[in-house]
């Protein structure tokens, strides 16, 4: 199975990359139409080629995707696995209301979010107004962004002020949402100095 692994690091590799470059060339104010389509094709061909290895896994490595897919790891374990400066994000996207669960070597707290027909919207329009940015959109991006961070992270700022590595495992339409992008405040003049997350947390 060490093709398939190397498989997998490599999409992965990808979409890490893909995700940095957004980040890079949105914090530049260089983000346009075209950049946007090569990100959002960059992205499927990789969700796409992640989808047909796990399937390929299973195929052929029935065992061994049993295995992977084992029972989740208990609080205490993944507590075990975390340092004193990293915290999990753990989400769950509900109907009705969703919920962010975090975790650090100190314990569990848990938050209430909306639910998912608003948080798909919010990381909508986020995504759309990436497809179009301009300085007449950085009003609306200070909005979004701002506001996904108030919702999504925020509530736990006291939990997570002395955690510079956040570990994020989204569900649902945040699947699609890059944290990194998202504003801790208002400061900034243009997208460029613009108080994006990844500039307080690792992600």
């Amino acid at each position: 199975a060490a093709d398939l692994k190397r498989r997998e690091e490599e999409i992965d590799g990808r979409i890490s990359a893909l995700q940095t470059e957004m980040l890079d060339v949105v914090s530049r104010g260089a983000w346009d139409a075209a950049r946007a389509a090569s990100f959002e094709d960059g992205m499927k061909r990789a969700t796409e080629d992640r989808e047909e290895l796990e399937w390929e896994i299973r195929r052929r490595h029935p065992h061994y995707a049993a295995v992977r897919n084992l029972a989740p790891l208990t609080l205490t374990q993944i507590q075990e696995l975390l340092d004193d400066r990293s915290a999990l994000l753990e989400y769950a996207v509900g109907d009705e209301r969703s919920f962010l669960f975090v975790v650090t070597r100190e314990g569990l707290t848990s938050y209430a979010l909306p639910g998912r027909a608003t948080l798909a919207e919010e990381v909508r329009r986020l995504g759309e107004l990436l497809q179009k940015p301009g300085r007449r959109s950085l009003g609306l991006y200070r909005e979004l962004a701002g506001g996904l961070y108030r919702e999504l992270i925020s509530p736990a700022s006291g939990v997570l002020a002395r955690k510079p590595h956040l570990i994020v495992s989204p569900d649902g339409p945040l699947q699609l949402l890059s944290f990194e992008a998202l504003l801790t405040g208002a400061g900034g003049q243009g997208f460029q100095d613009l108080p994006y997350l990844i500039r307080e947390k690792s992600v």
